[in-house]
């Protein structure tokens, strides 16, 4: 935060050096400067007053990624004399900027989000184009909005999936916005919209594959360990699918949830001691695996 702190500092120290000299020549300031200006003041005195949690260090970076090509611009208007083109500067960045700074008051107000935060309003209301509108908005790499729309089918893996390139596929996924705003010609039976439907059906498979392959990496980090005479603690051995397992047999007790041998998830009815793979889940037994994902401090 104190590299972010020395940036804000000097861009701010810029920009206020760019308003002087709008006014010394009689030409209109953008608005985008303006509300800049004002919004890094704020920021720099909720850093001072510690109000703003270390969590939301990268959120805050990334929302400031628009002022980059912004100030570019300005730096080049002022060394080709062209000062009177910053006005000009409302067509391109103000609306980004506007939105980033309602994005920054909307977190503000839940406390930075440093608890579990659940949106609830009526359908159509906007809690999916608000969620869509803070992940653009605020640039966040780690967030996935999950549309009330669901299609979870459990996938089966023959082999355990490269930890690397899950969690690289995992990570480009949650940056992807569904648009599932679509219609299709009822008349015509090959006229499905087969891009939402396959994004749909895939969430699964990407968040299981993920953990599956977090869970082997870390089993096998764990043996490593063990093979050169250190003593790695139990809970170095347990993956966020253990966890995720954990909560799904806490909330359902007369099944239980569990990796096999071959690292694909299974079930056992415990009344009858059967076990059957995940695949053949309830719908509503699906829907608490899924939720059971969200991690801490979720905006939900």
């Amino acid at each position: 935060m104190n590299e972010f702190k020395q940036v804000l500092k000097n861009n701010v120290s810029e920009l206020i050096a760019l308003q002087e000299q709008c006014q010394n020549t009689d030409v209109k300031c953008a608005q985008s400067i303006l509300n800049t200006i004002l919004w890094m003041k704020e920021i720099n005195e909720d850093i001072e007053g510690g109000i703003i949690p270390s969590s939301y260090d990268n959120i805050l970076i990334n929302s400031f990624d628009i002022l980059s090509p912004m100030m570019d611009v300005i730096r080049q208007n002022i060394s080709n004399n062209a000062i009177e083109n910053i006005a000009n500067l409302d067509n391109f960045f103000l609306s980004q900027i506007t939105a980033n700074i309602d994005s920054y008051h909307f977190y503000k107000s839940l406390g930075f989000a440093q608890e579990n935060t659940v949106v609830v309003g009526a359908n159509g209301c906007g809690k999916t184009t608000l969620a869509n509108t803070l992940q653009k908005s605020l640039n966040v790499k780690d967030g996935i909005v999950i549309p009330a729309q669901k299609l979870l089918i459990i996938p089966t893996f023959s082999s355990t999936p490269n930890y690397a390139a899950t969690a690289e596929r995992y990570n480009q996924y949650q940056r992807e916005i569904l648009d599932d705003k679509q219609t299709f010609n009822a008349s015509k039976d090959d006229d499905l919209p087969w891009n939402v439907t396959k994004q749909y059906g895939s969430e699964f498979r990407y968040v299981l594959a993920a953990l599956y392959s977090e869970r082997m990496a870390r089993r096998n980090k764990f043996c490593d360990a063990y093979e050169r005479g250190e003593r790695p603690s139990e809970q170095q051995l347990h993956s966020v699918l253990d966890r995720t397992a954990g909560i799904w047999n806490f909330l359902i007790e007369h099944r239980t949830l569990q990796c096999d041998d071959s690292n694909n998830l299974i079930l056992t009815d415990d009344t009858v001691k059967e076990a059957y793979p995940a695949f053949q889940m309830s719908d509503g037994e699906r829907i608490i695996l899924y939720l059971a994902l969200i991690p801490q401090y979720f905006f939900l």
